[in-house]
């Protein structure tokens, strides 16, 4: 008798297997999201806090234009006009990034900080480890990284030069 999934992929194995800690490392980030934001307001703090709903490590070779490059946010339609506003606002230049490395995805909180303003842009997002293998390298070679959001038409939201950009990337955690 053939029980179901006996006839799985090894992905598909892979997948089933992976799928709940994702989801409670998912949920745990949105936790942490939620504190971090309460705890800035608490704090005095102008805050806007984001999920985003897809997270894309962009390498110099991956478009048409070499020097856009980084981490690059897709934000939701409802909560672009607040993350457009704290660019346009702010001058980030500070940032915390809290996070993990589970079942082979990165799980993270980034802090985009205005001190002088006391502004602050959280945004929550995962993404695929491997898909952040070229980041690190172009990193190193360009002295930089940015942080980018936009729309889910591509409209530019907002871009920040990260000079010490090694707490984004995920070399030298563990799973």
């Amino acid at each position: 008798m053939t029980g179901i999934g006996d006839n799985q992929t090894g992905d598909e194995q892979k997948l089933r297997h992976t799928a709940k800690p994702r989801r409670e490392a998912w949920e745990g980030t949105l936790e942490e999201l939620d504190a971090l934001a309460e705890e800035r307001r608490a704090d005095g703090w102008d805050v806007v806090d984001v999920a985003a709903i897809h997270t894309d490590p962009v390498t110099p070779d991956m478009g048409d234009d070499e020097e856009r490059f980084g981490i690059v946010y897709t934000i939701a339609d409802n909560h672009s006009d607040a993350v457009r506003g704290s660019f346009e606002d702010g001058s980030f230049t500070e940032y915390q990034v809290y996070g993990r490395i589970v079942s082979g995805y990165i799980f993270q909180v980034v802090e985009l900080l205005d001190p002088e303003r006391t502004r602050a842009l959280l945004i929550a997002s995962s993404y695929e480890r491997t898909r952040a293998r070229g980041l690190s390298e172009a990193a190193r070679t360009h002295e930089v990284l940015y942080t980018h959001a936009k729309t889910i038409d591509g409209t530019p939201l907002g871009v920040v030069k990260h000079e010490a950009y090694e707490p984004l990337l995920p070399e030298g955690k563990n799973d």
